[in-house]
């Protein structure tokens, strides 16, 4: 059985199947709480999609409750949702250099001219710094 693109052509307010697959239907697997408000109206379809990717439910639960109470856009949410979330701390510069040599030993950076001047180039300014102390 195949479905038409559009179920009316002249309608502009329709989704198409393939639209409605796509960013509809996963509304089905929201939390709970986010559903509920979804299905009240109270929330916007991309705003309950950005919360519910939360894993924290109290945390989660929170800024529903702020997005709907404060009628918060899809932006502050976004920038709430970053605050929640940390960003990891830089690694030591040790663990930087090691990761680095070892990624640099597995790469293909060799066979390309540039780029092998550019690392020798670093390298000598490396070794430099070295030498300095």
């Amino acid at each position: 059985m195949t479905f038409p693109k559009k179920q009316n052509p002249n309608s502009r307010s329709l989704l198409s199947w393939d639209s409605f697959i796509t960013h509809r239907l996963p509304l089905l697997k929201l939390p709970q709480d986010i559903l509920e408000a979804l299905r009240q109206g109270k929330l916007a379809y991309t705003k309950a999609l950005a919360i519910s990717r939360i894993k924290d439910e109290e945390q989660r639960r929170s800024l529903l409750e702020a997005a709907i109470s404060e009628n918060l856009s899809i932006r502050q949410i976004k920038e709430r949702i970053a605050a929640l979330n940390p960003k990891p701390e830089k690694l030591p510069i040790q663990k930087q250099l090691d990761s680095a040599y070892s990624s640099l030993k597995k790469s293909k950076v060799w066979s390309n001219p540039d780029k092998k001047q550019r690392l020798e180039s670093l390298l000598q300014e490396i070794e430099s710094i070295l030498t300095e102390e």
